[in-house]
């Protein structure tokens, strides 16, 4: 069935990276999202070690999911189209490129490009305005880092400023 969590094959086309059994991206938003909840509301280290873990873990997945996921994504808008052969039809059928059992003018696959477009705003453009928007929030801090490093000495000696948050 299309909707099927345990059976990926009909999703490959729209929802899932080229890698077998790589959660679809709705579930890996809902996994962002618990991420980001508990390194906003987990109050067990007051170091904020667990928060930078998560924080640690979320850029780590959307760094290895990223090209993949957005490169799936934009498979649901290529066609491939087949000649009937032996003059049977007078055009050739048209199906979805990264599923063959989709054919590309039918309701699955307007339905399928619909969902796209939902995945092509969460990640090839969504994923790029987060990152933008985390590296504005946190300029200063980024600018003291980069401060900091700059004020190395001769011996490789880091000369600790006060940092504030």
């Amino acid at each position: 069935s299309p909707l099927s969590l345990f059976d990926l094959k009909p999703l490959d086309a729209v929802c899932v990276s080229s890698s077998p059994g790589f959660p679809p991206p709705p579930l890996l938003a809902l996994g962002f999202v618990a991420l980001a909840w508990l390194a906003k509301r987990c109050k067990r280290f007051p170091d904020g070690t667990l928060a930078t873990l998560a924080l640690e873990l979320i850029g780590t997945i959307i760094f290895l999911a990223y090209p993949s996921t957005s490169a799936t994504v934009f498979s649901a808008f290529v066609p491939r189209s087949f000649d009937c052969g032996g003059g049977e039809c007078d055009q050739p059928e048209t199906f979805l490129a990264a599923d063959l059992g989709v054919e590309y003018y039918s309701e699955e696959h307007a339905f399928w490009q619909l969902y796209a477009w939902l995945m092509i705003a969460i990640w090839p453009l969504g994923v790029p305005a987060f990152m933008s928007l985390m590296f504005w929030r946190n300029r200063k801090g980024l600018a003291q880092l980069r401060n900091l490093q700059i004020s190395y000495d001769a011996q490789g000696k880091i000369d600790f400023p006060e940092i504030s948050a």
